[in-house]
């Protein structure tokens, strides 16, 4: 996640999914695989949030309070991350990690391994006790190990990092950036066997279709799981059944 990204149609997404899937009683943990800016970049997809965009209604009556707030961060030059948290976008007691995850300066090898095994840990320690842990890489859940400790690894979430969160009893929730190499669905069915694999849990595959076509994976521990799958059921034949469908496996 990068601070030029906020309020870009996928976050659109993402906190609307979040908001359902965590009123009224599961508390919230949100780690953002929080990267600097890239100059040049920006998140282009934010014409939904103008009052006078022509599709406007397809949004807005989503959720129009996220639909309110996104666009008054965007109007007032508070695209950062940091407003996103100071503001009423996610309940109060949602907590959150931020730390840089960057291997800039540090030499390839055991000292990149020990940043990013120390990043994790603080990212742990900070969500820990929440019922749901959202993490939210730059790009997707990378397929296997290759370039975890490269320059371009801090852009992905890796396997055992999800792992993590599961095994300590907490429902994960993934952003997942899909590409051109196939077609969706079938990036998205890839991504969650391997999340079935490596957790041993069966994942909801949500496909985001607004501007640009992203995944989100919902992997409920199984005291969650009857609660989680009725919000999302209940969000998919509302307005959101617009721009979200579940991919079966």
């Amino acid at each position: 996640m990068r601070d030029q990204f906020v309020g870009d149609v996928g976050d659109f997404g993402k906190y609307g999914l979040l908001r359902r899937l965590i009123d009224p009683d599961l508390t919230l943990g949100v780690v953002w695989y929080y990267r600097k800016d890239i100059p040049g970049e920006c998140g282009k997809f934010i014409q939904y949030l103008h009052p006078n965009y022509h599709d406007r209604a397809k949004y807005e009556t989503c959720d129009p309070d996220l639909w309110r707030i996104l666009g008054d961060l965007v109007r007032n030059g508070k695209r950062f991350v940091r407003c996103v948290e100071q503001s009423s976008i996610l309940p109060e007691g949602t907590r959150y990690f931020r730390n840089l995850l960057s291997f800039d300066g540090i030499p390839a090898g055991k000292q990149r391994r020990q940043h990013r095994s120390d990043w994790l840990r603080r990212a742990l320690r900070a969500t820990e006790g929440a019922d749901i842990v959202f993490l939210d890489p730059d790009n997707n859940i990378r397929p296997d190990e290759k370039d975890k400790f490269g320059k371009d690894g801090p852009k992905y979430a890796y396997l055992d990092e999800i792992k993590a969160f599961w095994e300590r009893g907490q429902t994960v929730v993934v952003y997942h950036h899909t590409n051109f190499n196939g077609t969706v669905d079938s990036q998205i069915r890839e991504a969650a066997e391997r999340l079935r694999n490596e957790l041993g849990a069966e994942p909801v595959s949500l496909r985001w279709r607004g501007f640009q076509t992203r995944a989100f994976f919902v992997v409920p521990q199984k005291r969650h799981r009857e609660r989680i799958e009725v919000r999302i059921r209940e969000m998919l034949t509302g307005p959101w059944g617009q721009h979200f469908t579940e991919v079966c496996p």
